[in-house]
């Protein structure tokens, strides 16, 4: 005759869930100890490294993205990552070998470094000549992606009719003339550098 002892389904039932417990966790360790050396960790969406890209555009003519979501700045002639139609499929990574190793998932964290070379000089016709030892896009690695330039008049914005050029690589001299600004006033110039992730270097101020 068998008799009933109370509990015990329950305790079986807590003995199997300890040992699934057991190997639910072996398993995670396990899968954590493979995917120490899987060849793209994703820390951040994937994105083409600016100042590796030699504007060479295979990634472009030769992969063809499913998605597409590689474009061409035609400012630069450099390609990029379009985030609205990427899909972090990384095909573009395990399916594409770039010879200069551009796409990277690894964030950029970076600022370009900034300017210490600056130097600028007005005359009494309202041309303003600037010049400076251009910055890198990683500190003074690489060639940043654009700068913004602001002048001022007593803390008002003044127009001025001038295309900034794209960043020479780091170490090149940047000349710029600016024509047809208003003449015995005190100008005040902010300048920034910028790299492709948005970050940006501390201000110039002169």
């Amino acid at each position: 005759m068998c008799r009933f002892v109370p509990g015990w389904r329950n305790f079986k039932i807590r003995e199997i869930m300890k040992e699934y417990s057991i190997l639910i966790l072996l398993i995670v360790l396990i899968l954590s100890a493979c995917t120490d050396n899987v060849k793209f960790q994703k820390t951040d969406d994937v994105r083409i490294e600016y100042s590796k890209c030699t504007s060479c555009l295979e990634c472009v003519e030769d992969f063809h993205c499913p998605y597409d979501a590689i474009k061409i700045d035609y400012d630069t002639g450099k390609a990029y990552i379009d985030a609205d139609h990427c899909t972090q499929c990384l095909d573009c990574m395990t399916e594409f070998q770039c010879d200069y190793d551009a796409f990277t998932t690894i964030k950029d964290s970076e600022t370009p470094a900034v300017i210490d070379s600056f130097n600028a000089v007005s005359d009494s016709t309202g041309k303003l000549e600037i010049s400076f030892i251009a910055v890198g896009d990683d500190g003074t690695w690489g060639q940043a992606h654009h700068y913004t330039l602001d002048l001022f008049d007593a803390g008002n914005n003044i127009d001025y009719d001038f295309t900034l050029p794209i960043p020479q690589k780091t170490g090149e001299q940047e000349n710029w003339t600016i024509l047809n600004l208003p003449v015995n006033v005190l100008i005040t110039i902010n300048l920034k550098v910028f790299d492709e992730a948005k970050n940006f270097s501390e201000q110039v101020r002169k």
